[in-house]
């Protein structure tokens, strides 16, 4: 009898791993910041052109393994001392869902946009390093 109940019990677990690697953490609920989330309906090139009339000059960054710049070569202190820099809400190299890992993707390539259009409209040649 013993041996049985660890049999079945056993087999849950083999179960229960099964499932969760199938993904359906997805239906777990996951916390996204709104800001993060957002980002997928908004034009990088008009809200950076828009700021930059505003006088609200910055690049953006996004967390991962570091702290980046997309599409900003060079060390992102340096940038971030000399122009300002922002990070993203809510990025990371860790992610929470699914959902969460596919907004990473889009987090950077609206911040490279976003920067690219910053750099553009201040005549910063996107080849440029930063020096101070």
């Amino acid at each position: 009898m013993y041996h049985r109940r660890i049999g079945i019990l056993a087999g849950l677990s083999v179960t229960f791993a099964l499932l969760v690697s199938l993904g359906l953490e997805g239906c777990v609920t996951c916390r996204i910041d709104p800001e993060l989330a957002a980002l997928e309906h908004k034009n990088p090139a008009a809200d950076a052109k828009e700021a930059v009339s505003r006088g609200d000059i910055y690049f953006l960054g996004v967390y991962g393994f570091s702290f980046t710049l997309p599409g900003i070569p060079g060390n992102p202190q340096c940038w971030q001392e000399l122009q300002g820099a922002r990070a993203i809400p809510d990025t990371s190299d860790a992610y929470r869902c699914r959902e969460h890992g596919r907004l990473q993707g889009i987090a950077r390539k609206y911040a490279e946009k976003y920067n690219s259009t910053v750099a553009t409209e201040l005549g910063i040649p996107l080849g440029t390093s930063c020096a101070t």
